[in-house]
């Protein structure tokens, strides 16, 4: 068999003969057939020289075309039901720390007010989404760096007033990162204490 053969359990490569290559002097050939783990253990071990990664990385990569913008349907859609995703395994997380007394230690304790705040920055996200995104009450217009104009239909101030508050989701998702670390951190503590 000529060529590269690629099961899932092994790797073989073409056949050979136990002679040096002749098509590259001094070259050692490589075994006839190597394990998916055998052939990562090679290349993890074999040394590199320190610019090659940076070498690889930039001429590597294609365009992943990962990022998708919220307004077309099926993406608003999709993330939407993420952030209701997240709320109700939040509110389990709630009910199962309750459940189970964990909130006495006050590691579980801040881990239940991270879910808390999880579960209001997930309701202000699903709001503000409707509200620029899948609606056409509130249109925004970029007009420099640090300046936005927001325009909400029939020209009602308030609900532009709305907008602008919600629009301020890190001021409940920072908080809900910084009480989660803090409750593992108190956790994990407690649990290296001899």
């Amino acid at each position: 068999m000529n060529g590269i053969f690629l099961p899932i359990r092994w790797i073989k490569y073409p056949p050979y003969t136990s002679q040096k290559s002749k098509s590259f002097p001094g070259t050692q050939q490589p075994d006839a057939c190597l394990h998916p783990w055998q052939l990562f253990k090679k290349l993890w071990t074999t040394p590199m020289h320190p610019w090659g990664l940076l070498i690889l990385l930039i001429w590597i990569p294609d365009p992943a075309h990962a990022t998708q913008m919220h307004s077309a349907s099926e993406g608003i859609l999709v993330h939407q039901l993420g952030h209701l995703f997240f709320l109700v395994s939040m509110g389990i997380l709630i009910v199962t720390i309750q459940g189970k007394q964990l909130h006495r230690e006050k590691g579980w304790r801040l881990i239940q007010y991270s879910a808390l705040f999880f579960i209001l920055w997930n309701m202000d996200a699903v709001a503000v989404h409707i509200l620029d995104n899948q609606t056409s009450f509130v249109s925004t217009t970029l007009l420099s760096m640090t300046r936005i104009h927001i325009e909400a239909g029939n020209h009602h101030e308030g609900l532009a007033r709305l907008y602008y508050l919600l629009r301020l989701d890190h001021l409940l998702c920072l908080p809900a990162m910084m009480l989660l670390y803090r409750g593992i951190s108190l956790l994990v503590k407690k649990e290296h204490l001899p």
